[in-house]
């Protein structure tokens, strides 16, 4: 790699990380590429050159996300093979640890969490067939995951697996983006080691109870 890529790799970082956290403030529409440009510290032919217009630039943002979910669903793939579908107890833990790491994941990325909520609240016709393409893919490979240990009558979800996956999504972005319940103060730190220990058990029962294994 030439030494000049560098600061330009630098910079598509720096414009990546600001964009996403305006869009995540204030929406794809309620953000202009000069006020990503002035809060990254560039002007605004440096934005263009690097990551294009600001519907490029959302997209960037979206493909990052959709690199991470590749990832993580690759890693619960793994977690998968490694247990046998047929086994019941086995499957629960599974699934327990799974809802660990998903609150985990959602946990450690705020910014992602607020900006997905947007996203999904106002859709843009531009970016429909993008998301549709992303999302459907990461459903359709988890939903064979499910599959396995539905034929060995493991997993019996009470709900379609498109529907559960959904609703968990919502469930704990919801839970990010609006704060851990506090019977005193209201909301509280997600984050926090005492709620979000409470949280993980909560998304635990969920998915072991939608999924058949509470009997």
């Amino acid at each position: 790699m030439k030494s000049s890529d560098g600061p330009a790799n630098a910079s598509t970082a720096r414009i990546l990380q600001v964009a996403t956290a305006l869009f995540a403030e204030r929406g794809f529409h309620g953000v202009t590429t000069r006020q990503i440009a002035s809060a990254a510290g560039l002007n605004i032919a440096t934005v263009h050159h690097h990551v294009g217009t600001k519907r490029e630039l959302y997209r960037k943002v979206y493909q990052a996300f959709a690199e991470e979910d590749e990832a993580f669903v690759h890693e619960i793939e793994g977690l998968f093979a490694r247990v046998d579908p047929g086994d019941g107890d086995a499957m629960r833990c599974l699934l327990e640890h799974v809802a660990d790491r998903v609150v985990t994941f959602a946990v450690e990325r705020p910014v992602r969490a607020r900006l997905m909520l947007r996203h999904w609240l106002t859709p843009d016709k531009d970016f429909v067939a993008f998301d549709a393409d992303h999302s459907l893919k990461m459903f359709k490979r988890v939903r064979q995951l499910v599959a396995s240990a539905r034929k060995k009558g493991t997993l019996q979800p009470r709900l379609d697996i498109g529907l559960l996956l959904r609703s968990l999504d919502w469930l704990v972005y919801g839970y990010v983006v609006s704060g851990a319940f506090d019977w005193k103060t209201w909301r509280e730190d997600p984050a926090s080691a005492k709620h979000l220990r409470a949280f993980k058990g909560l998304v635990r029962e969920y998915l072991v109870c939608m999924c058949g294994l509470d009997g």
